[in-house]
This record gives C-alpha cells, sequence and structure tokens, in this order.
C-alpha cells in the first residue's frame, strides 16, 4: 500500500523491461514535471510507448519483501555452479553480513576488472558468457561497463546467500532551490 506521506520515489518502468529508481536523498519525494499522470496514479512521459510508465514506491517499508521474493533474489541458474568460482572467491566474505560482503566484493572486481565502453571483449559461447569473460577472462578481457560489475557483483552476493538484484536508475547529490538535476554522468 503506497503511502504518499512516506518517503517515496518514481520507479520508471521501460518496455524493455529496465526500471530506472528516480530518488532524492533525504527528501519526501520528487516531483517530474511534463509527465502525465492516470486514475492510479501512474505517470507517464507523452510521446512515448505506452509502455513507458512511472510508479511511486515507498523507500522504507513497513515490512520485509515476502519470501516469494527474496527466495527469487538469491536463485541463480545451475550452469554458473560450474565456474572456477575457487578462483576468485575469498572464503572469508561467507562469514561477512551483507554490506560488509558488499564492499569487499566491488573492492576485489575494482582491482580485478576494468571499467570500459568501447571495444568490449565478445563474451564466451558458454552460458553466461559476458559473465564468464569479464571474471575469468584474460587481463584484457576483463573490462565492462557499469551493468558487467553490478551483475557480477549482484552474483557474487546471491552465491554467498545475500538476496541481491540489480537496480538501474539516476542518483544525484546536486541541488538547489528548486530541487535535484540529474545529468547523463548520474546513470
Amino acid at each position: 500500500q503506497f503511502d504518499p506521506n512516506q518517503r517515496f520515489a518514481w520507479i520508471v518502468r521501460y518496455p524493455l523491461g529496465n526500471d530506472a529508481v528516480l530518488s532524492s536523498d533525504g527528501a519526501t519525494g520528487i516531483e517530474l514535471p511534463d509527465l502525465l499522470g492516470d486514475r492510479h496514479g501512474n505517470r507517464f512521459l507523452p510521446g512515448f510507448d505506452e509502455g513507458n510508465h512511472a510508479y511511486r514506491v515507498n523507500l522504507d517499508p513497513t515490512t520485509d519483501p515476502d519470501s516469494e521474493i527474496r527466495r527469487e533474489w538469491q536463485e541463480l541458474p545451475r550452469e554458473l555452479d560450474r565456474l572456477p568460482w575457487n578462483r576468485i572467491e575469498d572464503p572469508a566474505w561467507r562469514s561477512l553480513p551483507a554490506d560488509q560482503a558488499a564492499d569487499a566484493i566491488c573492492m576485489f572486481l575494482d582491482s580485478r576488472c576494468r571499467y570500459d565502453l568501447a571495444d568490449l571483449p565478445l563474451p564466451a559461447r558458454e552460458k553466461g558468457g559476458i559473465l564468464r569473460t569479464f571474471l575469468f577472462g584474460s587481463d584484457s578481457e576483463r573490462r565492462g561497463h557499469c551493468q558487467y560489475f553490478a551483475t557480477a557483483a549482484a552474483v557474487m552476493l546471491r552465491r554467498l546467500g545475500h538476496p541481491t538484484r540489480c537496480v538501474a536508475g539516476f542518483a544525484s547529490h546536486e541541488h538547489d532551490d528548486e530541487g535535484y538535476t540529474f545529468r547523463g554522468l548520474n546513470a
């Protein structure tokens, strides 16, 4: 149940299934001018496919996600079990709480992989090809953009038993009296 008096964010649903979370830190919500709304509180930008909608969601839910969702956030394809995880996983990560494990995995990925946007290596031919190349390829192949890092971190956290999902969106700390400014670099 959405409560407009609690902190909330807009979740923007795109036709291809990607979501973007628009949230201003510390504020009660975001005004999205030039968006149309329907009687259900859904908002959308005119001129785009009808699949583009924005939904208001509370940032501080009063209850945990139900166990069905938690299970979904822990599932991994069986094919990934065959990857040589023992080459990259640190056994000490298993005893860490989720936030510390996430920090450790992110530091590991930053040290092992390189951020890059151009001429990315071809994915391995087996299932999980991009992940295989990004995590286990040669030094020159272990590079990619933010989605590579986020997906790798999510998979590694799920392997540790932590419910994890990737969320794409914008985060900006740039604001003034009129509101927050979102730029391409905030993606």
